[in-house]
């Protein structure tokens, strides 16, 4: 068959992709391409078995080092020795047992799950499928559903409306409350503060994670959760969307009063989605705090006892990019505190994460009697 071309201008990629993983699911390479930015995804029979980017960020090194797998100069070392070997850097790695296949084959998911789910918001550029069988020399195959990989990215997508929705555009400045930021928080969302504080837009906050968009777009949410960053729209704010609003803090003021505080956050943060209302960014704030110290103890007691399992490989339907992020970061070795702390998505999401891969086998806590455990993740060490 041959080669098919189109723009994304025309076709969104939510738009090409079901027609690859259809009734009859295709095996080939989808090459995306906008300005000097080159994305390759290798496919078989509808499964994502590999990707490539030109883009320094998702390069595999700077990959193992944001998850925590080596650190920024063991990986650069590494990749330095891997070129003049002239083989992969998966391969050395594996063959210097510094890093295992399971670690490589998690940062690989990682990296093409995000790099997959960052082309739904391209809308300009072009992409290319070219039918025929997947290259089988490229190192560590991956094994991720299409559909469900299609799923998540429009999960994804909406999370991103949702942003947009608050911030407008990518010109957007922002008023600056530096007192209101949580003076716990990682360097990372404390610099997004001080960044925003000399001037810089939206768009270039965003540009300042090595992680990706996604992760400073998380922090610049919670800090305006909290009102320590406002973006400076005018007045535009629609009056049914503030009445919605206020509407719904009474039922956040309601879960707060309860002791519900994580769901009174949870209901205050939609509040704020529909128009900056004074009164929930000052219930989020306390809702957060109240919050993060009713988990305090019970995170304190995971510390030293938590034992990091594999995922069963292909890793099941239903597990989350973030849980990956998550997974990786602890199984590398790093404080539960530490993790929970610099999550990009916020310490009270990263704890429901973690929670989860504990109740779902992925992680363990040593004198734990519950045997509370579900299938999906059905590995072991």
């Amino acid at each position: 068959m041959d080669i098919y071309r189109g723009s994304l201008s025309h076709y969104r990629l939510q738009l090409v992709i079901p027609a690859l993983f259809g009734a009859s699911p295709w095996s080939g390479r989808l090459r995306l391409e906008r300005g000097p930015t080159v994305r390759c995804f290798y496919l078989h029979s509808g499964r994502l078995t590999g990707e490539s980017s030109t883009l320094a960020s998702e390069h595999l090194t700077q990959v193992l080092a944001n998850l925590g797998i080596l650190n920024a100069t063991r990986a650069a070392e590494a990749f330095a020795e891997a070129e003049q070997a002239n083989i992969g850097l998966g391969q050395l790695l594996l063959q210097s047992k510094e890093v295992d296949e399971r670690q490589l084959r998690e940062a690989l998911e990682y990296k093409a799950r995000e790099s997959f789910f960052d082309c739904y918001e391209w809308e300009s550029g072009d992409f290319e499928f070219q039918p025929g069988d997947s290259p089988q020399d490229r190192g560590v195959p991956l094994t991720l559903s299409l559909s469900e990989l299609h799923q998540a990215a429009l999960e994804r997508r909406r999370e991103w409306r949702a942003f947009w929705e608050i911030f407008r555009a990518p010109d957007t400045t922002l008023d600056v409350f530096a007192e209101q930021a949580d003076p716990a928080a990682g360097s990372d969302e404390l610099e997004l503060v001080t960044a925003a504080s000399r001037g810089l837009s939206v768009g270039e906050l965003l540009s300042r994670a090595q992680e990706g968009r996604l992760f400073s777009a998380r922090r610049v949410t919670r800090l305006y959760h909290r009102g320590a960053l406002l973006p400076r729209t005018g007045s535009g704010q629609r009056e049914q969307n503030v009445a919605d609003a206020i509407q719904l803090l009474s039922l956040a003021q309601s879960r707060f009063a309860s002791g519900d505080y994580e769901g009174a956050a949870a209901i205050a943060s939609k509040v704020l989605e529909r128009a900056p209302v004074p009164e929930a960014h000052t219930l989020f704030r306390e809702s957060e705090s109240r919050a993060t110290q009713a988990i305090s103890q019970e995170v304190a007691g995971w510390e030293d006892r938590l034992k990091v399992r594999n995922l069963c490989q292909p890793v099941p339907a239903g597990v989350t990019s973030d849980e990956l992020y998550l997974h990786a970061r602890l199984r590398s070795g790093q404080p539960v505190r530490e993790v929970m702390r610099t999550a990009p998505m916020g310490e009270l999401a990263a704890f429901r994460a973690i929670r989860r891969l504990h109740l779902a086998g992925a992680v363990d806590l040593e004198g734990d009697e519950t045997g509370s455990r579900a299938l999906l993740f059905g590995a072991t060490n």
